[in-house]
């Protein structure tokens, strides 16, 4: 009796040794196909899913999210100015930066994204606004108000049918200058001349 619970327990102790090792060698694995992944926050969003990092922890920024997803997708760039298309999840957006920006900056950019299946069209800047609210005249069409959020790093052409409405505008023209009231934003250019390629992914995401 003593001889097989002896038994027992040594089985126990070495299938359990052989399931770790095992589940230690599947993480691995697929912790090696994350660094496959050559942008930085879906490559950080791979790793987060393999060891079930807690997402929702709150990380003190003066930024909002949406910015620093401008500027964490814009910093990925390699001396470039065209469209550049970020999947995460079912999530997708396109930054462009402005062509006369300062040499050493990544913004500002215009970020076209579809997240949580709702269509954004923002801007992401170098400074923060005062004002909450700018006028915004993208190529030939109609100023239109666009609002900037609390920290003023973010302005917004609004969501849905607005924000598609104001991409197709923008997607008519291989170029863009912008037109605005707030000196820091009027003039700034974009190349658009390959968006609509690299827009397709979102357009199907959020249906239109």
């Amino acid at each position: 009796m003593i001889r097989y619970l002896l038994l027992l327990v040594i089985f126990s102790q070495v299938s359990t040794h052989v399931m770790a090792q095992s589940e230690q060698e599947g993480l691995l694995e697929k912790a090696n196909r994350c660094t496959q992944e050559t942008v930085n926050f879906a490559r950080l969003s791979c790793f987060d899913k393999v060891f079930s990092t807690p997402v929702h922890i709150p990380v003190p920024s003066d930024k909002p999210e949406a910015w620093l997803r401008a500027q964490a997708s814009e910093m990925d760039r390699v001396d470039n100015n065209d469209p550049m298309l970020t999947l995460d999840g079912d999530d997708r957006w396109v930054t462009v930066p402005a062509l006369n920006k300062d040499s050493n900056a990544q913004l500002p950019a215009l970020m076209f994204s579809c997240i949580s299946g709702i269509s954004r069209l923002e801007m992401a800047l170098p400074e923060a606004l005062e004002e909450g609210r700018v006028s915004i005249s993208l190529g030939n069409s109609s100023s239109q108000l666009w609002r900037s959020d609390d920290t003023g790093y973010l302005i917004a052409s609004g969501r849905g049918f607005i924000a598609i409405k104001q991409m197709k505008t923008i997607l008519s023209s291989p170029s863009l200058v912008v037109r605005s009231n707030n000196p820091s934003i009027d003039g700034l250019k974009f190349d658009t001349n390959n968006l609509s390629e690299k827009i397709t992914p979102l357009r199907k995401q959020c249906g239109w």
